[in-house]
């Protein structure tokens, strides 16, 4: 055969396709989804940035930026682990002085401030 006579070859077109389990709570990103699943309402949580916040996603829910890992999640649920780490300060006032262990990191955070002026009534802020 002539090199010049052959017919290309028609491009491989792959398809994958993921079946969540059962028992996993954590989210699976999915692109061009329309609405927030069961899934992602009881996990409390998924990947989005601000302007993918899906139809659906319950009003309290709140937005970190975090980058690539930017998400909604519900108030007092973290992004990735769905564990409750947040919890009212007893004065009103959250010690962040000084920031030393990782507990205070994590309670000084963002979106720990955005969960305590959500959440808890007597909150006033933060000692910096």
């Amino acid at each position: 055969m002539n090199p010049s006579t052959v017919a290309p070859s028609p491009t491989p077109t792959i398809t994958v396709t993921t079946t969540p389990t059962s028992t996993s709570t954590q989210p699976t990103i999915i692109e061009e989804q329309s609405t927030i699943i069961q899934r992602q309402l009881s996990a409390g949580w998924y990947f989005g940035s601000k302007d993918n916040k899906l139809p659906g996603t319950p009003d309290s829910w709140i937005y970190v930026e975090a980058g690539r890992s930017s998400c909604w999640h519900k108030p007092g649920v973290e992004c990735v682990t769905g564990a409750t780490t947040y919890t009212c300060p007893s004065n009103g006032w959250v010690d962040c002085m000084p920031v030393l262990d990782e507990a205070k990191k994590i309670a000084c955070s963002t979106e720990a401030m955005a969960w305590y002026k959500a959440n808890c009534p007597e909150f006033q802020g933060a000692a910096l």
